[in-house]
């Protein structure tokens, strides 16, 4: 399945590059760091995603020399510097440390791909028609993948994560769905991660509220069909059993009720309160499972078996990143630095680095966390102070920043950065048109 979709995105590529790149935020659902397309000893891990993002790149490049012929419009994409010191804190990690030299380069070039070129190309392709339309696909994704994903919890199955284990055979990326812990199985949907899954469903549903509250983009009929498809997202980020991403919608929500008229307090308060009923009168257990996660976090023999981290683990974490950070506190240690203390011997309480902060600062020093948090800043910049802005919708795209910086802070990127910039160049795309008004 995963070479029929990149032959399948080939092919519209070559016929239809616009529309490869509008479909591409509803591929990033079928196509998480899980979901393989080379995976051999010999060569570098290749995840489908990754070779999408280089497809769409190298077909560009061709176009730019062959088809269109024309300036790269770059000056005017909102994101360039923070980009620009992303790229350059990247260089100065990989080109300090000779001893992986080899090895991070690559690396270094495709992770920045994989976040700048599909924000960038949505940022020069897509028209504030077509950007309406990108909304609808990735809602629509969410509800299938949701649908999936409950689906398969309730029958206690998950033939799509046994798939993509099928497309790891190394095993150095693996799905997971935790079935074997008291936990027991988490919803993963389309995913290989139900924390990744419950991220994205959070992130759509808050921009998805953020569209139907946006005066003029949307009409009646609209709505009510895209807040019928984001009400299954609700059980499904439930059924996941994580407490991020059900914390990221209610930090959300809580935020656009911060900054928001009075009205909006009161409709997004009462709905949130009534949803919160309705899943609990439909999934006791299932809240059940997230109070006892809740509770694990302060209780660490309790934390182990619910595969979560307590207070303890999350201080033995800290003081393990902050020692390999001061090993390279300027450049960091590479890209590969974090993977190699992950499962190392006398490091097994690193658990995966739970917090992307031990992830920037160990694989790129003062000045990789610098550049992360700049382009994280600029966008926070942009939806605050820039106008014009609907007043109905600019809560909404605070409530993601907020709750999208809340997240990696507790539980680390996740494969999720990529989809988190694409939104933001939507949002800015349609909250700051003209035509919206």
């Amino acid at each position: 399945m995963n070479y029929i979709i990149f032959l399948l995105f080939s092919i519209l590529a070559a016929l239809n590059f616009r529309y490869a790149v509008f479909l591409f935020p509803a591929i990033t659902f079928i196509t998480p760091k899980g979901h393989g397309l080379i995976d051999v000893d010999a060569l570098p891990y290749l995840s489908l995603n990754r070779g999408l993002v280089l497809l769409l790149f190298f077909t560009w490049i061709f176009r730019l020399f062959y088809i269109e012929k024309r300036e790269v419009i770059y000056k005017n994409f909102p994101l360039k510097n923070g980009f620009a010191a992303l790229i350059i804190s990247y260089i100065l990690s990989v080109f300090t440390n000779f001893d992986t030299l080899t090895k991070d380069f690559p690396t270094a070039i495709i992770s920045f791909l994989e976040i700048f070129f599909p924000c960038f190309m949505i940022y020069r392709y897509i028209n504030i028609e077509s950007d309406k339309k990108i909304i609808k696909s990735i809602i629509f994704a969410g509800f299938v993948s949701s649908l999936i994903g409950s689906i398969f919890y309730v029958a206690d199955i998950n033939a799509i994560t046994e798939y993509y284990k099928s497309t790891t055979p190394t095993e150095r990326v693996m799905a997971a769905d935790y079935e074997g812990t008291l936990r027991g199985l988490r919803a993963t949907g389309t995913f290989s991660h139900p924390i990744t899954f419950g991220a994205f469903l959070a992130m759509t549903f808050i921009v998805g509220v953020a569209a139907v509250n946006t005066k003029g983009l949307f009409d009646l009929r609209e709505k009510y069909a895209l807040s019928f498809a984001m009400a299954f997202y609700f059980p499904a980020i439930l059924m996941t059993n994580s407490r991020t991403p059900l914390l990221m919608v209610a930090i959300g929500l809580s935020v656009a009720v911060l900054f928001g008229s009075f009205s909006l307090r009161v409709k997004y308060f009462t709905s949130f309160v009534v949803l919160l009923i309705f899943a609990y009168m439909i999934l006791p257990e299932v809240f059940e499972k997230i109070f006892l996660s809740i509770v694990s976090i302060f209780d660490p023999d309790m934390s182990e078996d619910w595969s979560g981290s307590s207070l303890e683990m999350r201080q033995i974490q800290t003081a393990i990143a902050f020692d390999e950070f001061l090993k390279n506190p300027i450049f960091g240690g590479g890209f590969s630095a974090t993977r190699s203390i992950i499962g190392a011997p006398g490091y097994e309480d690193f658990y995966n680095a739970e917090s992307a902060l031990y992830l920037w600062a160990i694989d790129l020093g003062l000045i990789g966390v610098a550049a992360k948090i700049y382009i994280l800043w600029k966008i926070a910049e942009i939806f605050y102070t820039k106008t014009p802005f609907n007043h109905d919708s600019r809560p909404f795209a605070i409530g993601l920043v907020v709750s999208y910086l809340v997240f990696i802070m507790a539980t680390g990127v996740m494969d999720t950065l990529q989809y988190y910039m694409i939104l933001s160049v939507l949002v800015m795309k349609i909250f700051y048109s003209s035509k919206v008004n």
